[in-house]
């Protein structure tokens, strides 16, 4: 199955703020299918393989991000702004943009 989002993560303070994140995220958004960066290298290498991914956003989590207690989303499918908002935000931005595909409880 394809990733609703992916998560790029650059530094140190970066990266766990994004591990917290992704786990709340997947309390949060049960239907979330969530794809963590892993393997480091630069800005450059982490969108190429967010894109590879096919995944719809970028979570996108820096220096500043980090400084400010922001997350960048960036719109990989569709012509969008790219976005910043708190890290409170983030899970009602994707759900309100995102289709998660509930399942039927009927």
């Amino acid at each position: 199955l394809t990733p609703h989002a992916y998560l790029i993560m650059m530094g140190e303070q970066a990266e766990k703020m994004g591990w917290a994140l992704s786990e709340s995220l997947r309390d949060q958004l049960p239907g979330l299918r969530l794809l963590v960066h892993h393997g480091g290298g630069g800005f450059k290498r982490q969108f190429k393989q967010a894109d590879k991914s096919a995944a719809q956003l970028a979570l996108i989590i820096g220096e500043d991000e980090v400084s400010q207690k922001q997350v960048s989303i960036k719109f990989l499918r569709q012509d969008q702004p790219q976005l910043t908002v708190s890290l409170d935000a983030v899970s009602e931005t994707i759900k309100n943009r995102v289709p998660l595909g509930r399942r039927d409880t009927r």
